[in-house]
């Protein structure tokens, strides 16, 4: 590029930036009278580009003592955007838009991970209910929020970096961002806090591997080993939010025969209800480690049975009474799982793997 050299002091360097004091000081002159005041107080020649002596003729009254190098820059880059800087033995007045744009870089972003999205299973309907009620409770479906989309990015880059200088546009479902390095730091600050907000799924399934009971000797396996174990026998599966409690049960209720209300030679029936089965209440909590599981189980199997005969005022039995009563195993304990791994349940007899699906996002952003 053309420069043309106006001024040109070659006996001395240079001033440091450290401990100058400029003047700036004109009325009605053209900023280029400034700029010829600076180089002779720093002892300096006078270099300006070509491409802003346009705005060397703009007129300026300034009246200021004192000032450091870094308020004179900031005055010229702010009113006229323009650069001031030490070359050698040169002051080199440039446009602030040509530093920026050699200063310029490109950083992709990839919004999809931002979200890490698992398909939704349904809550189950959890149905145990005290002896002699009716009583359930149904969990809600959990859905995955709203997911940010290349457009919610680029407005929220634009709400965020308001004032600030930068371009970002959709390119195959990407968010190509061309701006300088100070302007991306701000966006990289942005979108840690969004990550950190984004809530994620962790998809949960339970299976029955008594008949491996065996050959595990761990609490917890690792994706790897969890895989070479070849689980089959999925006995169901939920999802729990990160950061949020859920579970699951199956089983089966049965209604029975617990009393009677004898009315001379006949009875009212009192029907109680006991449920059995597996129920597994879990909550989550996603690390760079894995996924940290709060878990509670109960296992409620064996089922006895005991028959008394109900007899009327004449002696003669005119029913049968049930006392009921379950065998159950129950478990509490916090686990840290491996990323697509699972937890080893030992409940009685039986032993259950909750396994655990899910990952920490990748970080969405890349440099070109």
């Amino acid at each position: 590029m053309t420069r043309i050299i106006l001024l040109m002091f070659l006996t001395t360097a240079l001033a440091s930036e450290d401990g100058l004091s400029l003047t700036l000081s004109a009325n009605d002159k053209p900023v280029m009278y400034l700029c010829e005041s600076i180089a002779k107080q720093c002892k300096a020649g006078l270099i300006v580009e070509t491409d802003v002596t346009a705005r060397m003729s703009a007129k300026v009254s300034i009246q200021a003592k004192k000032l450091s190098w870094q308020d004179v820059s900031k005055f010229f880059a702010e009113t006229y955007d323009l650069q001031i800087e030490k070359s050698g033995d040169f002051l080199v007045v440039s446009s602030m838009e040509l530093k920026r744009s050699e200063n310029l870089k490109m950083n992709i972003y990839n919004p999809s991970l931002l979200n890490c999205v698992i398909d939704a299973y349904p809550g189950p309907l959890l149905h145990i209910s005290e002896p002699g009620s009716d009583g359930g409770n149904l969990m809600t479906e959990i859905v995955m929020e709203e997911m940010i989309d290349v457009e919610g990015l680029i407005d929220l880059f634009d709400v965020f970096l308001d004032d600030m200088e930068f371009e970002a546009q959709e390119v195959n479902g990407l968010v190509h961002v061309l701006s300088d390095d100070v302007i991306h730091a701000q966006i990289k600050r942005l979108v840690d806090n969004v990550e950190e907000q984004v809530v994620r799924q962790i998809a949960c399934r339970i299976y029955d591997v008594s008949d491996k009971a065996e050959a595990i000797h761990k609490t917890v396996l690792d994706a790897r080993s969890w895989k070479a174990l070849r689980a089959r026998n999925c006995i169901g599966n939920f999802t729990v939010l990160d950061t949020s409690r859920n579970h699951f049960y199956a089983g089966e209720s049965l209604d029975y025969l617990s009393d009677v209300d004898l009315v001379g030679d006949d009875y009212d029936p009192v029907i109680s209800r006991i449920t059995t089965g597996l129920v597994v209440d879990v909550s989550a909590q996603m690390t760079a480690d894995g996924i940290v599981m709060n878990i509670r189980a109960v296992d409620c199997g064996d089922v006895l049975v005991k028959e008394d005969p109900v007899l009327d005022a004449s002696k003669r039995e005119i029913t049968k009474r049930q006392d009921i009563s379950v065998k159950s195993s129950s478990l509490q304990d916090a686990r840290l799982v491996p990323f697509n791994g699972a937890a080893i349940l030992r409940l009685g007899k039986k032993t259950y793997a909750l396994e655990c699906l899910g990952q920490l996002p990748k970080p969405m952003q890349s440099i070109k």
